[in-house]
């Protein structure tokens, strides 16, 4: 048993192995030479690999800032982070959590082959995150193993297949692909925009916006994000104190350290985007050779930097916006006395701030992006507040997942079952 969980999470859990084999498997039923097959399996894994490398150096950049807010805030809470949360569920319910990773892939198959909705998620670690939500939340109840393992297969399952079908109908609607969907935890955040569309109107795209000659600097994608970044290092610093900072930056001036953590952040952004063109280049049309075979018509979640390339711009705006109600969610929780204080853990802000930013543009312009990033971060908070006192052992941990959307459906199940039971 020990055996079969290393080799479900140290091989099949790896994105880069797992997507590789599927690079692997699609060019050999593409009928490619084996120059050719050597070549895509190999640039489908560096790519993957530069993406998650530069995804490792932006994460890095953010820690400093993460550390500022939480002294500026003085305040701890339930950290808003996948990976802790990830690993409590792991530690306690690993074996369960790579069974149902494995059986729920083959739930979304079966459903992608029998229903008009062809979504079928390939991010891998994000299905593991579901997989271990579900795990988690059921293990609450009185219910057996097998069931929880059951359960939870079914509901990963659907919840993955539902999860690309509506990006995908987003990203269609908005004109940015129909060659692949994505597989993110904000897909209500795309929605939420084009309910902001119709009640503000759509406004000017933010790759379209006009500055002045002074800010013509703003066009440049990674210079506006590297200033912008520093601005936020600056505030969020001089809040927790120059000495904090100072400690921070060993033996660095403060305000250096700080800047140059901006061109980290900037740097990472643009090796993440670098890894993702190489990244699609190989993996949409290895997957479209594996589902001719298995899956016909199925469309491919991917991660979600797969689609900062469609709005680079909205990636900015849209993590500030996210950050910006985030910050207010969590002074309004303590000016209020919620009894589970939720801490940003920036990550989120990030990423799916970025996704709704990218899609809010798409669909209603720089001002439904703004809006709309800044209500889904707000709401967010909120809601991991309402939902954390039932997650067993994530709330003990004191972490949970970014996102309160992938936690709705295990919830349910788990007040049904604790209804009934």
């Amino acid at each position: 048993m020990d055996l079969l969980i290393k080799v479900v999470t140290q091989f099949f859990g790896n994105g880069t192995i797992v997507l590789g084999l599927v690079a692997l498997i699609g060019s050999i039923l593409l009928k490619k030479k084996g120059s050719e097959i050597l070549l895509s399996t190999i640039k489908c894994m560096l790519g993957f690999a530069i993406m998650d490398g530069g995804s490792t150096l932006l994460l890095n950049a953010m820690g400093p800032l993460k550390e500022c807010i939480f002294q500026g805030l003085n305040t701890k809470g339930v950290l808003q982070q996948m990976w802790p949360a990830y690993v409590a569920c792991s530690e306690n319910f690993a074996g369960e959590i790579a069974i149902v990773f494995l059986l729920s892939m083959l739930v979304n198959g079966v459903l992608v082959r029998f229903t008009k909705n062809k979504g079928f998620a390939l991010t891998v670690h994000l299905q593991l995150f579901v997989a271990a939500m579900f795990v988690a939340f059921l293990h609450v109840t009185t219910l057996p193993t097998l069931w929880i393992i059951i359960i939870s297969t079914i509901g990963s399952g659907v919840y993955n297949w539902i999860a690309v079908g509506v990006s995908h109908y987003y990203m269609k609607k908005t004109d940015m692909t129909d060659e692949f969907g994505l597989f993110v935890f904000c897909n209500w955040g795309m929605a939420l925009s084009e309910l902001i569309s119709k009640i503000i109107g759509k406004g000017k795209d933010a790759e379209d916006i006009n500055f002045p000659e002074s800010l013509m600097w703003l066009k440049d994608t990674f210079t506006a994000i590297t200033i912008t970044m520093f601005i936020n290092y600056f505030i969020f610093g001089l809040i927790a104190g120059v000495d904090f900072v100072s400690k921070l930056a060993g033996d660095q001036f403060w305000w250096l350290f700080l800047f140059l953590q901006s061109l980290s952040f900037s740097a990472g952004l643009a090796v993440i985007l670098y890894g993702v063109k190489m990244f699609i280049a190989e993996i949409i049309p290895a997957f479209v050779g594996i589902a001719d075979a298995i899956l016909p018509d199925a469309v491919v979640g991917l991660d979600y930097p797969t689609a900062f390339q469609f709005s680079p711009t909205a990636v900015m705006f849209g993590f500030i916006a996210n950050l910006l109600g985030s910050l207010c969610a969590t002074v309004l929780m303590v000016v209020v006395g919620m009894p589970v204080l939720v801490v940003p853990g920036i990550q989120g802000q990030f990423f799916e701030g970025a996704i709704v930013g990218v899609f809010g543009n798409r669909i209603g312009g720089l001002r439904v992006a703004l809006v709309a990033s800044f209500l889904y971060g707000f709401i967010t908070l909120f809601l991991i507040s309402f939902i954390a006192p039932s997650s067993g052992v994530l709330l003990e941990a004191g972490a949970f997942y970014e996102s309160a959307e992938f936690a709705i459906l295990p919830l349910i199940i788990q007040k049904i079952v604790m209804l009934f039971g």
